[in-house]
């Protein structure tokens, strides 16, 4: 099972939150996970088009609220579950929504499943290190709500070596290193 972390509660835009971000029962059902599985997002709908194309064509693919990722389940170590865990439950890790981007629109880079038993509804956060923009779907309904850079780095730190499926690009290289070297804004 993966520890719960307490936080404060407050009431923003008609949900139940703990600091800015996530919903309670989301929350919740994270610390109460028995099972956590890694999806690996598809390339960029606007700067790797024809890759994702290719991807799409391959029958590879399982959606999730409406979006493609590969359909391999990726079993994080144990360590790196709680590593994603304990960030995604920190209130410091997220902000408010803050309005769309234009860096070609929100793209999941990964997808965080928990599952809690065979009939536990699934808690799954869509990850875009594009962005820094997060969309959580579980039992509390769905946000979407911005990755502070601090907490967007430390994801990808845990979660790029489960990115095996994904053919390499230069437009996802330049992405990655800009956040791991800093120099996202």
């Amino acid at each position: 099972m993966i520890a719960s972390v307490a936080v404060p509660w407050m009431f923003v835009a008609g949900l139940l939150l703990q600091g800015p971000a996530l919903p309670v029962p989301v929350v919740e059902e994270i610390g109460r996970a028995d099972q956590v599985v890694v999806y690996e997002g598809l390339p960029h709908q606007m700067h790797e088009r024809e890759l994702r194309q290719h991807e799409l064509a391959s029958g590879n693919v399982v959606r999730m609220e409406g979006v493609p990722f590969y359909a391999a389940e990726i079993a994080p170590t144990s360590e790196d579950a709680a590593t994603l865990a304990r960030i995604v439950s920190d209130p410091a890790s997220f902000a408010p929504y803050g309005g769309y981007k234009s860096c070609g629109g929100f793209h999941p880079d990964f997808l965080v499943e928990w599952r809690t038993g065979p009939e536990g509804t699934p808690t799954r956060l869509h990850l875009c290190f594009g962005c820094l923009e997060m969309k959580a779907y579980g039992p509390g309904g769905e946000v979407h709500v911005e990755i502070a850079e601090a907490a967007a780095r430390e994801l990808l730190l845990t979660l790029k070596k489960y990115g095996d499926n994904r053919p390499d690009s230069r437009a996802r290289r330049n992405q990655w290193n800009a956040l791991l070297d800093g120099e996202k804004k």
